[in-house]
């Protein structure tokens, strides 16, 4: 955007028209705008000032490639988020079964508890663990779960081409 505005500053930006001369000095060519040397040679520049239909056209083209690189910029965020998902899920899948693995760990040292006091107090002990556990990857899915309705509402906010 900024080379575009540069190109259209040069464009049509009025330069200050002035005489330019051309010297040797030194064996070396000089350029003035002011007669550097005896041998100074007035030289005659064109300047290209371009009509408003090419004004236009420059004017659409950087609307056009703008437009190309925000559908580029979409699809890259749409391909992200899709990563993300799948990582989301995969994630969540993970959860269930570190959670279910671990319960079953706790039921069988449960299922060992002596039918005492002691072992009544150990089974309670465990069974507050057991609780702990369900609501560690209880909490940890539902973070997940609200990420993921927070990304499918952004994808499908860019698929169905609405703006961000």
């Amino acid at each position: 955007m900024r080379h575009m505005l540069v190109i259209l500053t040069l464009l049509f930006g009025l330069p200050a028209e002035a005489a330019i001369y051309k010297c040797t000095v030194n064996g070396q060519t000089v350029f003035s705008d002011k007669p550097c040397a005896a041998d100074a040679k007035e030289i005659e520049v064109k300047v290209y000032r371009p009509d408003q239909g090419a004004a236009e056209e420059v004017e659409a083209r950087t609307k056009r490639l703008q437009e190309q690189v925000k559908g580029w910029k979409n699809e890259q965020r749409a391909a992200d988020i899709r990563r993300e998902i799948a990582k989301l899920e995969w994630d969540m899948r993970d959860y269930q079964r570190d959670m279910d693995r671990e319960l079953a760990g706790l039921k069988g040292q449960k299922l060992r508890a002596n039918n005492n006091l002691a072992g009544a107090t150990w089974e309670e002990s465990i069974s507050i663990e057991m609780q702990a556990v369900t609501t560690k990857y209880q909490t940890k899915m539902s973070i997940a779960q609200k990420r993921l309705e927070q990304l499918r509402a952004e994808l499908a906010q860019i698929e169905g081409g609405a703006p961000l």
